[in-house]
């Protein structure tokens, strides 16, 4: 039974690109490549850029001075 599923998939022309696929060689690969970096750095330091005046304000509350 094996062996004739395995025959049968041998027989089955070979599919190099599947349909689905994005060349990496194009200009619309290096967009979205660029765009998920930018993303991506973006989720990272803007939410600790956007703590630091909430932070401060909270110290200067607490203690009277910086």
């Amino acid at each position: 039974m094996i062996l004739a599923i395995a025959g049968a998939l041998a027989r089955q022309p070979r599919n190099d690109r599947p349909t689905g696929s994005l060349d990496p060689a194009t200009p619309f690969f290096g967009l979205l490549l660029a765009a998920t970096a930018l993303v991506v750095t973006a989720l990272t330091f803007l939410p600790a850029d956007a703590l630091g005046p909430v932070a401060e304000t909270l110290i200067l509350h607490r203690h009277g001075s910086f």
